[in-house]
């Protein structure tokens, strides 16, 4: 008999709180849920030059275009199974982001254990200290209570660099203090991919996700960039931004981040827990993990 053919037609005779249990254990593994930014009417922007000589985009408002969240991760199959598996796995999974004036697949995230992760789909490439601002996407849509909610982190190191005369550890505490209850924070870089024909991308499928240490790479530098060598995923090799690289191997001073928040509390800001940090790799789940996802959720 098939794997998918094994059935057990007897299960409802099972005691309820049995049932319960096993719902509860095939609750999927802690996911990285990847925000993208969809606008729902084409963004107004205006550019005018301004005193200093430079170029700006002045059209403040917009970025308040109205706009929309969607997932490449798709709902855990836990949750369509039946109204009694959905039950269980509700007390897990929360629908979340919305957007007033927009409908959609659902998001559904866990709070407590999945990874909200955020790169320049999700803010348009800003500036990490602009993700608190006014102005942000993410901020005109009504989120900002399930931002605070979130507990564990995924930040493109690209968003945290130095903004001006904000210091990198500044930058990263604005962003902190936008969410407030970040308890584990995860600073990664994305990998590149070659395709067959030889092109370079970004990952274009972000369904399903892994993080990876990135002493598990050997590297050499090509040009601008960086090939990775990891034997792990099924022998091919991917690309990395070479700036990215060095920049994922520049820790956070973690002393300057705290002296900026307990300075940010003294000023009146919102209070937010100083997290661990972890420094990752992103890449798509390898072909062995995402057949054993796959086999899980069936």
């Amino acid at each position: 008999m098939a794997r998918n053919d094994i059935t057990f037609p007897r299960f409802c005779e099972l005691p309820k709180e049995l049932r319960d249990h096993i719902w509860e254990l095939a609750v999927s593994a802690p996911r990285i849920v990847h925000l993208i930014r969809e606008p729902l009417q084409p963004e107004r922007r205006g550019i005018w030059q301004a005193w200093q000589g430079l170029w700006h985009n002045v059209d403040r408002h917009g970025d308040m275009t109205l706009s929309k969240f969607r997932s490449d991760c798709l709902a855990p199959s836990i949750l369509v199974v039946c109204r009694e598996s959905y039950q269980v796995a509700s007390k897990f999974y929360t629908r979340a982001f919305p957007a007033r004036y927009a409908s959609g697949p659902a998001i559904y995230f866990d709070f407590a254990r999945d990874d909200l992760y955020i790169n320049g789909n999700t803010i348009g490439y800003k500036f990490g200290r602009e993700i608190g601002q006014a102005s942000n996407p993410m901020r005109t849509l009504e989120i900002t209570s399930q931002l605070r909610k979130v507990q564990n982190l995924t930040l493109d190191i690209s968003l945290v660099r130095r903004s001006g005369t904000y210091s990198t550890e500044e930058v990263l505490g604005d962003i902190l203090g936008s969410f407030g209850g970040v308890e584990l924070l995860t600073l990664s870089v994305e990998l590149f991919y070659h395709s067959s024909w030889g092109t370079i991308g970004h990952t274009r499928d972000r369904s399903c996700l892994e993080f990876t240490d990135p002493g598990n790479y050997e590297w050499k530098p090509l040009r601008c960039s960086i090939i990775l060598m990891d034997g792990t995923y099924d022998g091919e090799d991917v690309t990395i931004d070479s700036d990215q690289w060095q920049r994922l191997h520049s820790r956070i001073d973690v002393p300057t981040l705290e002296a900026y928040r307990i300075k940010r509390l003294h000023q009146g800001g919102r209070y937010w827990p100083l997290p661990d940090i972890n420094y990752k790799i992103i890449r798509q789940a390898s072909t062995r993990s995402s057949r054993l996802r796959q086999r899980l959720s069936l």
